[in-house]
């Protein structure tokens, strides 16, 4: 567990390994695990995880980036010109509203990904 690596092989493996059994003495109690084989994903499982996972954030980021511009834009336009503020602050705010739609209708769109 000791070596240059960001994730060590232990911990790594660790994560799969499974207690088999468990045996209980008077003494003292042990447990003996084993590190079981995981198998090789197929392409075909590779894709769907891809689908499943992928296109949401891909779609989450076209809305959020559209939202952010249409809501800048409009502060911009509206706000920014009546109060007489920057389009750094229009941009700034926009980005506020396009964060709080991405909390607020996140969970939709990840269901309408999985439909």
């Amino acid at each position: 567990c000791l070596g240059n690596n960001i994730l060590p092989p232990c911990l790594i493996r660790s994560a799969f390994v499974r207690s088999s059994s468990s045996k209980t003495t008077t003494a003292t109690t042990t447990t003996s695990t084993t590190i079981e084989s995981i198998p090789q994903p197929t392409l075909e499982q590779l894709r769907v995880h891809y689908f499943a996972n992928g296109l949401p954030m891909v779609g989450f980021g076209f809305v959020d980036q559209t939202v952010m511009i249409q809501a800048g834009n409009m502060i911009d336009c509206t706000f920014g010109v009546t109060f007489g503020l920057s389009t750094l602050t229009a941009a700034a705010v926009g980005g506020l509203i396009s964060n709080l739609s991405g909390v607020i209708f996140g969970g939709t769109l990840e269901n309408l990904a999985k439909a």
